[in-house]
C-alpha cells in the first residue's frame, strides 16, 4: 500500500489531473477537465516553484495527492491575488439610514462589487476524488500546502484568504445566482461564468456585472438566507480552515454568495508553529502523536503520520521516509496535527 502523499505537481502529471478533473464533475469549476487548460498552469506552477520572486505577485503554486490509484486530490495557492487581472468579490457593508421627523433608524446590508489589483495570497483548487472523500486526503491536500507557506513566508503576502463554494440545492441550483448574476447574464450559465473566472477571463464581469449597490433588504429571505452560507461538500473544508485560524471576511463571491475566509499569514496555526528538525531514527511504530510532516524541497513533499520528536531529532515510520525521500540527518518540518 502506497502511502497518501502531497507534494508539487509535475509536468507528467498533465494526464492525472485531466482524469481527476472528469471524476469530479462538472460541478467543480476550479478544475475543468481542458487540457490546454490544465497544461498552462501546471507550467505557470513550474516556473513559480523554480524562482523565488522579489515580491510575493501572481505566482500559482499547484500541489497534488498521490497514492497508489495515481492522482486522487489537488490544490493550489496563488502568491497574491489581483495585478493584471482584478479579483472580484461583493464586500458586505452596513449602511445606517436615518430620518428623525419620521423616527427611521436603523443599519441596512448592501453588497458593494469589489475590485481587487494588489490583494491578499489565496488558497484555491482544493479539489478530492469523490469516491476517496472522509479519508483523510482533504486535509492532507488543505493543510499541507500551509506548510509550503510556512516553509517560504517570503514567497506570500500578509494576508490570506479562501474562497468557500457556495450554498446550491439538490438540483444545482444556486439562489444567489438566479436572483442577482442571471439578470445580467443568463440563467444557463452559471457554470460557465465560474469557470471563465478560473481561467483568468474577467472581462465579462466588469462589463456586465452591477456596479451599483445592491440592497439586501430587496432580496427575497431564501436568497438572502444562503449569502455566506457553505455548499454542504465544502463544510468540511471550512471547518478545517477555521480550525487553522481563519475567519469570516465581510465579502462573499459574486457568483454564489459562498463565503470568504481570511486570516493573517504569519497568524495561520500551521504557518505559526511549523518548527524544524533532522531525521534522527527510523521506526516501524514511533510513540509520538499524529503530525504533518514535509520536506522544504525542491520538490515539496508532505504527508499525514504519525511521528515522535526527542532531542531535537525525528523518528517516522521507514514508508513515510521512503515516501518522502529523506533519510538519517535530512531536516523535516513538522507540525502537530491537532484539531486543525
Amino acid at each position: 500500500m502506497m502511502l497518501p502523499r502531497l507534494r508539487s505537481a509535475r509536468e507528467d502529471d498533465l494526464e492525472g489531473l485531466v482524469a481527476l478533473a472528469h471524476r469530479a464533475g462538472a460541478g467543480v469549476t476550479s478544475l475543468p477537465p481542458d487540457p490546454a487548460y490544465i497544461a498552462e498552469r501546471l507550467h505557470r506552477s513550474l516556473e513559480a516553484f523554480a524562482h523565488v520572486p522579489p515580491r510575493p505577485g501572481g505566482e500559482e503554486y499547484l500541489f497534488v495527492v498521490d497514492d497508489e490509484e495515481g492522482l486522487v486530490a489537488t490544490s493550489a495557492v496563488v502568491a497574491r491575488v489581483g495585478g493584471f487581472d482584478p479579483f472580484y468579490t461583493y464586500e458586505i457593508r452596513a449602511e445606517r439610514v436615518t430620518h428623525r421627523p419620521l423616527g427611521v433608524d436603523r443599519t441596512i446590508d448592501v453588497l458593494h462589487l469589489k475590485r481587487d489589483h494588489k490583494g491578499p495570497t489565496e488558497l484555491c483548487g482544493l479539489v478530492v476524488d469523490p469516491v476517496r472523500r472522509g479519508k483523510g486526503l482533504g486535509r492532507l491536500a488543505s493543510l499541507g500546502r500551509l506548510l509550503f507557506i510556512g516553509a517560504h513566508p517570503e514567497r506570500f503576502a500578509e494576508r490570506t484568504i479562501a474562497e468557500i463554494r457556495g450554498f446550491q440545492d439538490d438540483d444545482g441550483r444556486s439562489p444567489f445566482w438566479e436572483a442577482v448574476g442571471h439578470v445580467f447574464l443568463s440563467p444557463s450559465v452559471f457554470a460557465e461564468a465560474d469557470t471563465l473566472t478560473g481561467l483568468g477571463e474577467k472581462d465579462f464581469i466588469a462589463d456586465l456585472m452591477p456596479s451599483h449597490p445592491i440592497y439586501l433588504d430587496l432580496l427575497s429571505t431564501e436568497v438572502r438566507d444562503v449569502i455566506g452560507r457553505p455548499h454542504r461538500d465544502a463544510v468540511g473544508a471550512l471547518h478545517l480552515l477555521e480550525g487553522q485560524g481563519f475567519v469570516r471576511a465581510h465579502e462573499v463571491d459574486i457568483f454564489d454568495a459562498g463565503p470568504i475566509l481570511e486570516c493573517a499569514t504569519s497568524e495561520i496555526k500551521t504557518v505559526r508553529t511549523v518548527r524544524r528538525a533532522r531525521v534522527g531514527r527510523l521506526a516501524a511504530r514511533p510513540a509520538g502523536g499524529p503530525c504533518m510532516v514535509a520536506v522544504a524541497g525542491p520538490p515539496f513533499r508532505a504527508m499525514c503520520c504519525v511521528a515522535e520528536m526527542a532531542d531535537g531529532t525525528l523518528a517516522i515510520d521507514p514508508a513515510v521516509a521512503e515516501r518522502l525521500d529523506v533519510e538519517l540527518g535530512t531536516e523535516i518540518l513538522i507540525v502537530d496535527r491537532g484539531d486543525g
